[in-house]
């Protein structure tokens, strides 16, 4: 949730079911401290230099679920606030902190922003890789399937990559699409496959997997470690989580 203005401070998840498969599953968890000292700086200078800038799109009709891997794009506007009043839409965007604009003569809304890519830590004041760059990038969801493969050996998830990787460069590389949470530098240029390959090994060389038990209990702190799932084909995973003590992002940070 590193992409919102006030990000919850901490994190808790309970498995009220476990994965019937030991096969993927699990939930991630980064250290983003170290994901900071292990982009290479001379990134991390463009970063900084650059900021990020996201932009969330959904239409009255959300994708269909055969045409699009982007799983943001199959819901509409109305699906992600629960109401067709763009008033509300509206308020509630405010209350984010998420300015929004309508095009399309309305049928598509559009919140788009510029953010820090980093943050020092709220108590330790350490610097935190603090973003969702190697999340909102079209080579994310064929990318993580391959690394998926390469854990389990399982060749369903090779498969799955492939054909991702083809869907994906079509969609976003051909036909210059754009997936409905994107992320590119603060002044709209694309983060490129090299530099986005980049981050992507430094947060895969922190990351570990917490296999879940039923009945588990997980606390984070959201500001110094992410979170995600494994990807699987094991049924019954029933994983709930809460969120508590939003913080506002700080501006302050001094890079160099």
């Amino acid at each position: 949730m590193s992409f919102l203005p006030s990000p919850p401070r901490r994190l808790f998840f309970s498995a009220l079911q476990a994965p019937k498969g030991r096969v993927g599953g699990a939930t991630a968890l980064t250290d983003f401290r170290r994901v900071y000292r292990d982009v290479p700086k001379k990134l991390r200078n463009k970063l900084a230099e650059k900021k990020l800038r996201y932009t969330r799109t959904h239409h009255r009709q959300g994708s269909s679920k055969w045409l699009t891997n982007d799983i943001t794009a199959l819901s509409s506007w109305s699906d992600v606030f629960g109401t067709t009043n763009k008033t509300l839409i509206e308020e509630m965007s405010k209350e984010e902190g998420l300015p929004v604009r309508w095009e399309n003569n309305g049928e598509t809304y559009v919140a788009e922003y510029q953010s820090e890519p980093f943050q020092f830590h709220p108590e330790t004041k350490e610097p935190v890789w603090f973003n969702h760059a190697q999340v909102f990038h079209w080579t994310t969801f064929p990318a993580e399937l391959f690394f998926a493969f390469r854990r389990s050996k399982d060749v369903r998830f090779l498969f799955r990559s492939v054909a991702n990787w083809i869907v994906s460069f079509v969609t976003y590389v051909l036909f210059r699409k754009k997936m409905a949470l994107n992320v590119s530098f603060g002044d709209g240029t694309p983060i490129s496959f090299w530099e986005i390959s980049q981050i992507r090994k430094a947060v895969h060389r922190n990351m570990v997997f917490n296999q879940w038990e039923k009945g588990d209990l997980l606390m984070i702190d959201n500001f110094s470690t992410s979170h995600g799932r494994e990807p699987t084909y094991a049924k019954g995973r029933k994983i709930v989580v809460a969120w508590s003590d939003p913080l506002s992002k700080s501006d302050d940070f001094v890079y160099g």
